[in-house]
């Protein structure tokens, strides 16, 4: 046992698939956590502790697809929030590929993809950050979009007002025009008059 806790392990997200030593059909799974002692491993089905369980890792390791048979030392009996059954495979035995790529692997961080909560939880920040920029922009539009309307309504009451003014100018215009043909018309008449005057005078 401390042989088996003193081996490095390290946390990943690497797809992989397993089959059951009763010939059952292959299922795929994802592996948490491996170390050359053996892995954690997220399945859609539970486990059972004592299961052999060949498993099939594509580990980042020079392209490495390894083949390693497993015995399922525990497993979760109800599902996670994601619905995955946790279990933990000790592997039964090795060959030299086989160490040789897990110890390559769980050595060089470089190699490690992401662990499933970090990817989560850099999806969701992803997302909040995303949520919160569009929210900025939609109050930047709604403020320039109510600094709009108002523009068009002082515009609108510009206009109106202009309207009146013209309105008033126009009919100030007509009202002159009608005075001074007033006007035009008494000078005539009073031409008139003072022809005859002259003439009767005369």
């Amino acid at each position: 046992m401390r042989e088996r806790r003193a081996a490095m392990r390290v946390s990943c997200f690497l797809p992989a698939d397993y089959r059951l030593s009763d010939g059952t059909s292959a299922s795929s799974a994802r592996v948490t956590n491996l170390s050359v002692q053996g892995l954690g491993l997220l399945t859609s089905t539970p486990l059972h502790p004592g299961n052999r369980l060949p498993t099939h890792v594509a580990v980042p390791t020079d392209g490495a697809s390894l083949e390693l048979d497993g015995l399922v030392r525990w497993s979760m009996d109800s599902p996670g929030r994601d619905g995955s059954y946790l279990a933990g495979v000790e592997f039964e035995r090795l060959d030299d590929t086989a160490r040789f790529c897990l110890q390559a692997f769980v050595a060089d961080p470089r190699r490690r993809a992401l662990p499933s909560r970090a990817v989560r939880f850099t999806v969701l920040l992803l997302g909040m950050l995303l949520m919160a920029g569009l929210s900025l922009w939609v109050l930047v539009l709604q403020r320039k979009n109510e600094q709009l309307v108002q523009a068009l309504a002082e515009r609108t009451v510009i206009v109106t007002q202009l309207e009146a003014r013209q309105q008033q100018l126009q009919e100030q215009v007509t009202q002159t025009g009608l005075r001074a043909l007033d006007s035009a018309a008494e000078v005539e008449r009073l031409q008139r008059q003072t022809a005859r005057l002259e003439t009767e005078v005369e």
